[in-house]
């Protein structure tokens, strides 16, 4: 059913007038925002259940905030409803999961008390089960007391199963994750601020976790510089998502919300973590204007070449590199940069071009680091991604996989399925950057195109392109993702939104590209589930 026609269902037989849905993914046994970009997701799903609870419209909000929020009135009923089709009897009242934590969006997770409705009615084939909603700063009295100077633990609050566990030094178990972090928001939301903590607050939170239980510091698969950001990743989660679901009628949510809405909207992407050591390296003595001028004239003609000598051009590449860099990072479309150097359009110049900024790690070539890389996390992210929604593409390669017996064979496979796995993990559309055959493209900066299959080996089987002209052509799918990474450092280039995640993954972790030792708290969450599905494959 498309998602028009389940809004329609639900407004008509429930009465909603402003539904806010989550449907549960089978996949993850989660609870997932169903919004329309979930299509995809959910088409093949024959019985649909959804969770649905009312949100506000704009009037709503400001009726509600003008009255401070105080009465019980404020509070919405959230319900499990199935939708068709077909219609099929279905049991609910199972605590809902969250999702995994993704900073630019929240996803959403609560608690969910069984206890039936007093005003529940008759149940109809697409009503199964009426539970209240989960806790939220509007269901206790918010004391409005001043944030003190050290955040004390709340101990007597922590719920005995989750006490259980830091008796016993035990990581906590989703579910109890989930009833930790309601006991910190109700906590937190009592004093004034805490609705909305600063960086300083968080970071005083973490204090108080990490103080009362230390052995929290040991996170699966993460250094002890990057926990911080898990637990702090944790909280802004938890808070952002919260907001969003059940104390977006509250004044001070409403009111960040106005204004969030009035400031300009700001352009995609943004400075990344490079890792390098020439950014923006000085000119040799030995060249002047002239000479880099002379080496640009040479390269020219080269480039016209049917047989070029790519020794010395390597050579002149080498020499017009600080000249290059600096144009570039004047902020030169690209156009004008391929104008003055055509060979940026070669797969090989780019892949050198990578060399000359001198990423910070032991090995410089880009494709012995992410084949190194691969090595490490494949067999992970492919188990994992396995019992995920994906692409066709990616699903035929699994189906390929567990047939392949040529050792060589299954490994490129899994290489690859990795790589798109990646994106599946983060729940990233590869098919707003990827295409395949005939497909068109939508109007995008950087575009991934696949003449044959993932899997193909040939001549130009595989092409980039930058701005809506082909940037460079090559022979396979790692090359053309090699090319990809090599092209958003050579052009200096912020990461496609669509896989902003995925690249960040993989410069941080596949190719080990960071400033210091701490990995982007945007990969942290899906980092862990792959260095613990890591360590269940060694057992």
């Amino acid at each position: 059913m498309a998602y028009d026609g389940i809004v329609d269902v639900i407004k008509e037989r429930l009465g909603v007038t402003s539904p806010i849905m989550k449907y549960f993914d089978t996949d993850v046994d989660e609870y997932i925002d169903l919004e329309l970009d979930s299509c995809d997701f959910v088409k093949d799903y024959k019985v649909l259940k959804v969770k649905v609870s009312q949100g506000f419209s704009e009037r709503e909000d400001t009726l509600n905030a003008a009255n401070n929020h105080d009465s019980q009135e404020a509070a919405s009923s959230s319900q499990t409803r199935t939708i068709p089709g077909p219609l099929s009897p279905t049991r609910s009242g199972s605590p809902s999961r969250p999702s995994t934590p993704q900073y630019t969006q929240s996803r959403p997770h609560t608690p969910v008390n069984t206890t039936p409705s007093p005003h529940s009615r008759p149940l109809s084939p697409l009503i199964r089960n009426v539970t209240p909603t989960g806790l939220s700063a509007t269901s206790h009295k918010r004391s409005g007391k001043s944030w003190p100077k050290k955040y004390t633990f709340p101990v007597e609050s922590i719920p005995r199963s989750v006490q259980q566990q830091f008796d016993l030094k035990q990581p906590l178990p989703k579910k109890e994750m989930r009833m930790f972090m309601d006991t910190l928001y109700l906590d937190i939301t009592k004093y004034d601020g805490g609705l909305y903590p600063s960086s300083e607050m968080y970071e005083e939170i973490v204090d108080a976790i990490l103080g009362a239980h230390p052995y929290l510091l040991k996170v699966d698969g993460l250094p002890l510089v990057s926990v911080r950001a898990y637990w702090k990743g944790k909280l802004v989660y938890k808070f952002g998502n919260s907001r969003k679901r059940h104390d977006g009628n509250l004044p001070e949510v409403v009111e960040r919300k106005r204004k969030k809405e009035k400031e300009p909207e700001r352009k995609e992407g943004g400075i990344l973590t490079w890792g390098l050591e020439n950014y923006s390296p000085s000119q040799s003595i030995s060249e002047d204007e002239a000479s880099i001028n002379s080496h640009k004239e040479w390269m020219l003609r080269e480039w016209r070449r049917s047989e070029p000598d790519l020794n010395i051009l390597d050579m002149k590449m080498d020499l017009t590199f600080p000249s290059r860099r600096s144009l570039i990072l004047k902020e030169a479309t690209v156009k004008e940069v391929i104008q003055e150097y055509p060979w940026l359009q070669s797969h090989r110049q780019l892949l050198r071009e990578f060399v000359r900024l001198g990423p910070n790690v032991r090995v410089k070539d880009i494709e012995e680091l992410l084949y190194d890389g691969l090595a490490r996390y494949m067999e992970a992210i492919v188990r994992l991604s396995r019992k995920k929604k994906c692409i066709k593409q990616l699903q035929e390669m699994h189906d390929a996989l567990s047939i392949q017996r040529i050792e060589s064979q299954r490994k490129y496979t899994s290489q690859c399925c990795a790589v798109l796995g990646i994106a599946v993990l983060f729940r990233e559309k590869t098919e707003r950057i990827l295409y395949f055959g005939d497909d068109t493209a939508e109007e995008t900066q950087l575009e991934l195109h696949v003449r044959q299959g993932v899997l193909t080996v040939d001549n130009k089987a595989f092409y980039l392109k930058l701005e809506g002209s082909i940037l460079f052509e090559c022979d396979t799918f790692l090359e053309l993702i090699c090319g990809l990474i090599a092209t958003i450092y050579a052009f200096n280039l912020v990461y496609p939104k669509v896989w902003e995640k995925t690249l960040t993954f993989i410069q941080n972790v596949i190719l080990g590209l960071k400033d210091g030792d701490n990995v982007d708290k945007r990969i942290v969450s899906v980092l862990t589930d792959i260095n613990r599905e890591s360590q269940s494959l060694l057992k």
